[in-house]
């Protein structure tokens, strides 16, 4: 059952890749092969030449660079659509769901990652494999792995590489020990256990090319500074289908919560819809 289930998922969002930004991609990849060095200024562009910059995916740039030549448009599209299913397993595979929720959830899965998908092989595909990654650990520590969660620091050390979004990621695994400190459910070796994660989690962040540079480099491209005017960073006009799907969504996550009220586990869902519920309406 499962196997169909990744079947139409591999149907609905195989994509050829044509992302404006492979260009580059390949380009600072190719930089690195032949001079194997990271670029850390912009030689490429004619509105900015010499700027100081540097990629914060680069061993994406190497990938991409890497696969192009061997494997071509075809090859990056089945890459990506890899990513994809990986993703979506990670993201269930903590719950029991029945063949008609397992479908239900891909639907609903496709109709939010096709916008993102539909370029094909890109960076955005990891911070979503590194999101339900990261949902996985934390429900399966929340279950009965205890062990789970000590996959983070390597998860972090991985995203802080290849996508600015490794915030989030300390955002996640941030709140949840918060919560679980305050609670009365673990023992003091588990909590001293779950805060030194935590504390490796974001020191291993600090293990990439360019250091606490890179934090700076993100913040510099922060949605209110530098890319308002960028159309992907626009949100949703009001009552478009997908706002409308997203109250839907939001409701349900909504219900589930009151459904685990009573629960430390219901407040840190009810902490992380909020926040992620205010960033998908304004971006």
């Amino acid at each position: 059952a499962f196997f169909l289930i990744l079947l139409m998922l591999a149907l609905f969002l195989v994509f050829p890749t044509f992302d404006p930004d492979l260009g580059w991609h390949i380009a600072y990849g190719n930089y690195f092969w032949q001079n194997h060095k990271l670029l850390t200024s912009d030689i490429f562009s004619w509105t900015l030449p010499g700027y100081k910059w540097f990629s914060v995916s680069w061993p994406f740039d190497l990938l991409v660079s890497w696969i192009f030549p061997r494997g071509g448009f075809l090859f990056l599209s089945l890459v990506g659509l890899g990513v994809i299913l990986w993703t979506f397993y990670f993201l269930v595979k903590p719950f029991k769901l029945s063949f008609f929720w397992l479908v239900s959830t891909a639907l609903v899965f496709i109709f939010f990652v096709s916008p993102i998908a539909s370029p094909g092989f890109r960076v955005q595909l990891f911070e979503l494999l590194f999101l339900s990654v990261s949902m996985n650990l934390i429900l399966r520590f929340e279950k009965i792995e205890k062990t789970a969660i000590y996959f983070f620091p390597l998860l972090l050390l991985f995203w802080a590489n290849i996508h600015g979004s490794f915030l989030l990621g300390l955002f996640l695994i941030g709140s949840y020990v918060l919560i679980k400190s305050l609670s009365n459910t673990l023992t003091r070796k588990q909590l001293i256990i779950i805060n030194l994660i935590f504390v490796l989690s974001v020191l291993v962040t600090f293990i990439n090319p360019n250091g606490l540079a890179l934090f700076n480099q993100i913040l510099n491209y922060a949605p209110h500074l530098r890319v308002i005017g960028v159309n992907e960073w626009q949100p949703e006009s009001l009552f478009s289908d997908k706002w409308l799907m997203l109250i839907l969504l939001i409701g349900l996550m909504i219900f589930i919560i009151l459904q685990n009220r009573r629960s430390h586990f219901g407040l840190f869902q009810a902490i992380v819809d909020l926040v992620f519920g205010y960033l998908a309406f304004n971006s």
